[in-house]
Parts: C-alpha cells; structure tokens; sequence
C-alpha cells in the first residue's frame, strides 16, 4: 500500500512542470517588487509601467546568455563555409563508409574551431522556457503579482459568502463569449483555489462585465463599483484612454463605433509596432549566411530563417491584435529593448578576433579532456579577423593599382613619337620591356 502511495506521488510530481511553476513565481516575485516599488517611491499603481520595467530587467538579466548566443553565431559564419564544402563533397556519395567518412570530416571541423553543431542552440533553448513562463505571468498577473491580488480581495470574500455564489458566477462567464475559454468550474477546489479562478476572469473583465456582475450580486455593488475603479486606475495605459486588459481588437471596434479616432489609432498602433520591431529585431539579430555564387543560401536552415523573418512579423501582429493590450506592450517593448541591445553587442563582438572565440573554446575543451585523462587540443590561429582581410586586401589593391598606373605612363612616354601600331611603336615596346627588366 505504502509503495503504491508512493507511486502516486512520483506520477503526481512531474519535475518539469515544478521547474515551470518555479520559473513564473520567480518572474511574478519580480514583477512584485517593481509593482510595490512604483507604489511606495512614487506612488503610482500602474501595471503598464510595471511590465515595461519587467521586461527590460529580465531581458537584462538574459544579455549574457545572449552574448554568448551571439559569440556563437558569429564563430558560425566561419565554420559553416567549411562544413558546407564537406556536405558538397559527400553530396552524390550515400554508401555507409562515405557517410563516416563525412563525419568524420565534419567532427574535425567542430574540434578545429573548438564548437560543436549544437553551439548557441543550447542557450536558446534555455531561454525558451523563460519566454514562456514570462507571457503566463503577464496573461494572469494577480495570479503572480501580490500587490495586483490584493485588489480582489474584498470582493472574493464577499462573493465567496454569497449563496449560490459558484453558479451565478458560471452564468457571468458562459453569458461573455470572451470569458468562455476560462472554463470557471469550482468543483472539488479549495477556497484558495477558487479564488485564484475568480482573480483571472475578473482581471479579464470588459467594462459591461462589471455590471453584469453587479446584477448576479446586487448587494456587492458598492464593492464592485470600487474593485472596478482600482484595477482600471491600475490598468490605465497611455493616459487613461486605454486599459491595458482589453484587446486592441475590442478597443478598435469599441472605438470605431464611438467616433473616439484618438483612441482607434493608438489601439492600432499596438499591433503593428509589435509586428514591426519583431521584424527589426529579427533582421539585427539574423547572423550572416554563406552563399552561393548566384546569391541563394547554402542551406536549408538559412531558407528557413529567411522565412521566419517574414512570417513571424506577421504572426506578432495577429498574436497582439487579438491578446490583451498589456501582451503587445510587453511584445514591443522586448523586441525594441533586443535592437538595442544587438546593436552595442555587435560592437562589441565586431572588437573580438575570432581567434580569440576558438582560442577560448579550445581551452574549455582541453580542461574537459584534462579530467578525462585525455592529451589537450593545440591552439593555432584559425583565421585573421574582417578587418584585418579588409586592410590586406586594400593595400593589394592599391599596390596593383599603381603598378598599372606606373606602367602605362612609361609606355605611353616611350612610345608616343611612335605612330600606334607601326613596327617602330612594337619596336619600342620591345626595347621598354627589356629596358624595365634589365635585359
């Protein structure tokens, strides 16, 4: 019996889904300072300001991982040239012994430069479920957000001592078309539990909404009134004319209807600067491909990026015209805040020697051979950095330059008694030839 229980609670506790849960409390725990922060220092209960702050300080806290992303990439353009000579190699050659062959080819490549295939991926990937767990806390913030929960307080308790009250609260939510997804069911939940069910549909709330619920519960209408007051005031975005809980797509028709224009394209405006800075991050952070002569990428993962570029733009404008206001001003504000960021990365990378990449990585791979008992890679120069290319070829090019220069004024100061073409002109070059080489 004991080891069955136990069994149970092995089932019951998926560890994945406790790092989830612990990665969106740790995001709402900062987004609770910043919230009481902005209350006590400066008196302001804005949500809108709270998820601008938010954003920019775990995107922040992200630049290494970033940095390291980047270093990746840009180690990348040097390797990929390589790598995609080898698959040319192998490309009519599908017998077993080739296929080790190439990666066998391959492997060295990755040893050479001190990276592997799945260099940079890794730190993507981690940041994914960071990404994540981040929209679920900004979609539900008094779930999250202490100071932002506590606004419902007053009415959950006096809801929760109404009769009835689990059934009148379904007919609120199945009544909205917009609540429906909620699927509110108090059935074998705690009291915690359901509160945490009411917070999300009431932070979901449209304006109507609270009249309606004023009518389920009439002797809760002065409580109402004032919950309603206090996460408006706290939801308020762009000087009261909008509420960062509603989506641009309701605001837009609400507006149109009501002839408020102002309010029309500033709701508008959401969506597209969404889509917008989306697509320019994308272009700033997109690493350089290697192509073929007739300009069209190598490989398959650079077509898709390209299409990535066009199609997720597209999608960020979907996603931020249908979601709540407060989504598509964190989508903007992390896109603006990764631009930014690209551009003082870059200079900052465009400063490292490639060299300096490989040499790193190859250190780091010698310490892991170290403690496996294993003899150490040699460190040698891989390649000379752009700019040093840019310089060399420079230099060859005005040297050639001015060699030609030089010749074709002696020729044509030799040669200019000469009619062109006689036998004298070709004499005289004859002589200038051996005259220039000494003969």
């Amino acid at each position: 019996m004991t080891g069955l229980v136990l069994s149970q609670a092995v089932v019951a506790w998926n560890p994945f889904s406790a790092l989830w849960e612990g990665i969106k409390q740790l995001l709402g725990l900062i987004m609770n300072v910043i919230y009481i922060f902005l209350e006590n220092v400066f008196h302001v209960n804005s949500i809108a300001w709270c998820i601008i702050l938010f954003t920019i300080i775990v995107y922040s806290l992200l630049i290494p991982m970033t940095l390291k992303q980047q270093r990746s990439l840009k180690l990348n353009s040097v390797v990929q040239p390589e790598i995609n000579a080898i698959t040319k190699k192998y490309k009519d050659k599908k017998d077993q012994a080739s296929m080790m062959k190439q990666n066998e080819e391959m492997q060295a490549v990755y040893k050479k430069y001190g990276t592997s295939p799945t260099g940079g991926c890794l730190t993507s990937l981690l940041q994914l479920p960071i990404m994540f767990a981040l929209y679920r806390v900004l979609y539900n913030i008094p779930k999250y957000v202490a100071g932002v929960r506590e606004i419902y307080n007053e009415l959950i308790s006096g809801i929760m001592k109404t009769n009835n009250y689990n059934t009148l609260i379904n007919e609120v939510v199945t009544e909205q078309s917009h609540l429906r997804t909620l699927a509110y069911n108090a059935n074998g939940l705690s009291d915690s539990q359901i509160a945490t069910e009411m917070r999300e549909i009431f932070y979901n709330f449209r304006s109507a909404d609270w009249g309606h619920l004023a009518e389920k519960f009439p002797n809760l209408t002065d409580v109402i009134n004032n919950t309603q007051k206090a996460i408006d005031n706290a939801n308020s975005f762009v000087f009261g004319l909008l509420n960062i809980a509603d989506a641009p797509s309701t605001v837009i028709s609400e507006a149109f209807n009501k002839k408020q224009w102002l309010v029309l394209v500033i709701a508008v405006l959401i969506p597209v600067l969404a889509g917008f800075f989306s697509w320019l991050s994308m272009k700033v952070n997109g690493n350089p491909t290697p192509e073929t002569e007739k300009g069209t990428p190598e490989n398959s993962v650079a077509s898709s990026m390209k299409m990535m570029t066009t199609f997720m733009p597209l999608v960020s404008v979907f996603i931020c015209y249908t979601l709540p206001i407060g989504i598509g001003l964190y989508w903007i504000i992390s896109s603006l805040y990764r631009v930014i960021s690209q551009y003082f990365i870059g200079r900052r990378l465009a400063k490292i020697d490639i060299n300096d990449i490989v040499k790193e990585n190859i250190e780091k791979y010698n310490k892991k051979m170290e403690k496996r008992g294993l003899p150490p890679q040699k460190i040698k120069p891989i390649v000379s950095t752009p700019v040093e290319d840019k310089e060399k070829e420079e230099k060859r090019k005005e040297q050639r330059d001015k060699a030609i220069k030089d010749s074709t004024e002696y020729y044509n100061q030799k040669s200019s008694a000469a009619k062109p073409g006689s036998l004298k002109a070709k004499a005289n070059m004859v002589q200038q030839y051996n005259e220039r080489h000494k003969k």
